[in-house]
């Protein structure tokens, strides 16, 4: 499994994405949020943090925030993310 990171200010505290997972169809976008959002803040992060960051890889920068916020979503009723300090703010399960 082939490792890179977003190298983007603001990325204190979050490590580089993984990418090459396959199964799903989207899996390559939900693990890379899934790193984003493991945060050693309580407060979690922000979905508006979340795309900024991911743009930040030249894989994801077609991303619009709806579909990130679309994907964080799915996510979280999945179990994988719970929100935090309000409905914008997530942090990772896993």
């Amino acid at each position: 499994m082939e490792t890179s990171s977003f190298a983007s200010p603001g990325m204190a505290g979050h490590a580089g994405a993984r990418q090459g997972v396959s199964a799903g169809g989207d899996q390559d976008i939900e693990t890379a949020l899934l790193e984003i959002f493991r945060s050693d803040s309580s407060e979690g992060v922000d979905c508006e943090t979340a795309h900024r960051l991911l743009r930040a890889n030249p894989k994801f920068a077609h991303m619009s925030l709806a579909e990130v916020k679309k994907t964080v979503v799915f996510m979280s009723n999945q179990g994988r993310l719970y929100s935090t300090i309000d409905d914008d703010h997530y942090m990772s399960t896993e």
